[in-house]
C-alpha cells in the first residue's frame, strides 16, 4: 500500500522556533527560484507561509511541492551535494539561515531527533515518488496523479494544468498523458475543461478501482488532506 508519508509538525515548529532570531524574514516572489548552496556556503530556508516546491537541478524535475510552514536546507546543512533547488510556486514569507548558524543552534538546544524526522519525511516522500513512478505504467501513474490533485483545495485544483502539472513531475511525454486521459474521459471517470484545466473526478472510488495498489485504507480515499 502507498501511504503518504505524514508531515512532522510538531518537530518542524520546534525547529523554527529556534532559527528564526538568526535572521530576517523575507518574503520569495511567485516563481522566483532560491539556492541552498551559493559561493560554497549552504542555507537553511525557513518556509512559514505559502507554497514551494523542491527541483532537481540537473533537469529542473520537480521532487515534491509542499506548503508552509516548512524547513529546507538540513540534508545540505549536513553533506552538501548543491543538487537541488526551491522555487515559489506562490508568495512565501521565508528565513535564509547559513547552515553552519543553524546547526549550532541545533546542537545548542539538542533538536538533532526534530531534525532526524524531518529528514526521514523527506526520505519517505522520494520513496514514495518511486514507488508510484518506477516500473509503473504510464496510465497508472496518470491516475495517481489525478488523485493527487484532487487533493488540493478548489481554488488551486480548478486552475491546474494536469498536463504540464504531471510533466513537471515526471518523464511522461505529453502524447501518453493524453492518451490516458482520452480514456479516462471516454469512460466518464474524469471531466476536464478546454485547456486540460478544472479537473472533476465524477466517482474517487473508481479511479482508485483501476489501480493496482491496495485502496483500503487509502489516504486517497479516507481523507482530504494536501499533499506535500
Amino acid at each position: 500500500m502507498f501511504i503518504n508519508p505524514s508531515k512532522p509538525i510538531d518537530a518542524i515548529n520546534r525547529l523554527i522556533n529556534i532559527l528564526s532570531p538568526l535572521g530576517k524574514t523575507t518574503y520569495i516572489p511567485r516563481g522566483r527560484k532560491v539556492a541552498l548552496n551559493n559561493n560554497n556556503a549552504s542555507y537553511v530556508y525557513v518556509i512559514f507561509s505559502g507554497r514551494t516546491s523542491l527541483n532537481r537541478k540537473i533537469d529542473n524535475l520537480l521532487i515534491t511541492s509542499e506548503n508552509g510552514p516548512s524547513i529546507f536546507g538540513l540534508s545540505e546543512m549536513l553533506g552538501p551535494l548543491n543538487a537541488h533547488t526551491l522555487q515559489a510556486e506562490t508568495r512565501c514569507l521565508a528565513l535564509k539561515i547559513n547552515s553552519i548558524r543553524a546547526k549550532s543552534h541545533i546542537e545548542k538546544h539538542n533538536l538533532w531527533k526534530d531534525v532526524t524526522k524531518v529528514l526521514v519525511f523527506y526520505t519517505s516522500i522520494m520513496l514514495h515518488r518511486d514507488m508510484i513512478i518506477v516500473n509503473q505504467r504510464t496510465f497508472n501513474t496518470v491516475c495517481y496523479f489525478l488523485l493527487e490533485i484532487d487533493l488540493l483545495p478548489t481554488a488551486i485544483r480548478r486552475r491546474i494544468n494536469i498536463i504540464h502539472y504531471i510533466q513537471c513531475r515526471t518523464d511522461i511525454s505529453r502524447s501518453s498523458i493524453l492518451n490516458a486521459i482520452t480514456s479516462l474521459k471516454k469512460d466518464r471517470l474524469i471531466h476536464l475543461e478546454r485547456g486540460a484545466v478544472g479537473l472533476d473526478i465524477y466517482d474517487r472510488r473508481d479511479l482508485l478501482n483501476l489501480l493496482p495498489w491496495p485502496n483500503e485504507n487509502s489516504p486517497h480515499d479516507s481523507q482530504k488532506q494536501v499533499p506535500i
